[in-house]
């Protein structure tokens, strides 16, 4: 009975993520009562439901990447997925472990023209958070995935975390992907999603 209800919860939200992202690589502003719906029904989905257990968050290989992508579906409007983030990495809802969301706009809701620019940490042990991009990334579309360095100063001197709440003025600067960031694949094993 928990896997029938397992996948209709994932089916409502795949459901709700097209009919509000549906056209969003041209439509950039869905509705607030349809992102407020498809907020509450990723609010029901748990680890289990997509069969994600603590060891699968967990890796003890140096080599393994910081951050495991689990697609779970994808079109043109949008992606549905799982991260997997080690202890102590930084990268939305928290399906397993602990994530500080740190969204230099909004949390939870991140769009095009708000709160895009964010960072997610995994605080006390692996965690894991189900996703969507809409529309999702796409460098031949024009819209690609870029990295930042927070900075004190127009001139890209980095600061400290613990120098954040006391420095009114910081700007961001795009740098390269980082060396020490990467994301892997993982097969997702759970429910499975048809639209």
């Amino acid at each position: 009975m928990q896997d029938v209800m397992a996948v209709r919860r994932l089916q409502a939200v795949a459901r709700q993520a097209s009919s509000t992202f549906r056209g969003s690589a041209r439509r950039l502003s869905p509705s607030s009562t349809s992102l407020s719906t498809l907020r509450e029904l990723l609010g029901s989905v748990c680890a289990a439901d997509l069969r994600i257990s603590e060891p699968a968050t967990r890796s003890t290989k140096r080599s393994a990447p910081p951050v495991t992508y689990m697609n779970i579906y994808d079109d043109e409007d949008f992606s549905l997925g799982v991260f997997l983030l080690k202890c102590g990495t930084s990268q939305r809802a928290t399906l397993a472990g602990r994530v500080e969301l740190e969204s230099f706009h909004q949390p939870c809701v991140l769009t095009p023209e708000k709160g895009n620019i964010h960072e997610v940490s995994a605080a006390f042990g692996p965690a894991a958070f189900l996703d969507i991009l809409a529309p999702p990334y796409d460098d031949e579309a024009g819209r690609p995935c870029h990295y930042y360095r927070a900075c004190t100063s127009p001139d890209g001197v980095s600061w400290d975390r613990d120098e954040r709440s006391e420095s009114p003025d910081w700007w961001l600067m795009e740098i390269p992907q980082p060396s020490t960031f990467w994301c892997g694949g993982q097969a997702y094993v759970g429910p499975h999603v048809t639209l």
